[in-house]
């Protein structure tokens, strides 16, 4: 699913150089975070192949975008690697705990674990919001968000 969109990947980063990261971070994220949930009533091959297409388009942002958006996060370059090291230490805990998890949930259903995605991805989703609006409040104009 990857690697069919790597070229893709840069779509995103050429518009946020002009909106600033966050603004396209967030509603890629929520598209992303949709797209998990519709992916619960895809049942035929045709209906794959497209939501491969689409969600791996709009979750590149989340490796794309990151190191962008923790830069603008940081007061200055000389924390920025710490910035980078808070950012990456939840990653890896969640990457080790999640397998176990969805293991456990695969029991109920592939569903279920469908579900799980999407709750996972809105709630990040949730969390860009919070930051975004932490550093420069409700303006949805301001490019350095």
């Amino acid at each position: 699913m990857r690697r069919t969109l790597t070229p893709y990947d840069q779509i995103p980063n050429f518009i946020a150089d002009k909106t600033g990261p966050f603004n396209i971070l967030i509603p890629c994220s929520l598209v992303a975070a949709l797209l998990a949930f519709v992916w619960i009533g895809i049942k035929t091959p045709a209906g794959v192949i497209i939501f491969c297409l689409l969600y791996g388009f709009f979750s590149g942002t989340f490796v794309s975008l990151s190191p962008t958006v923790t830069v603008t996060l940081c007061p200055s370059l000389g924390v920025f690697g710490v910035r980078m090291g808070m950012l990456l230490v939840p990653t890896a805990i969640g990457l080790l705990i999640g397998n176990p998890i969805a293991g456990a949930i695969l029991r109920n259903g592939w569903p279920a674990l469908q579900a799980f995605c999407g709750v996972t991805v809105a709630l990040a989703t949730g969390f860009m919001i919070a930051a975004r609006i932490a550093k420069c409040g409700w303006d949805l104009n301001n490019v350095k968000a």
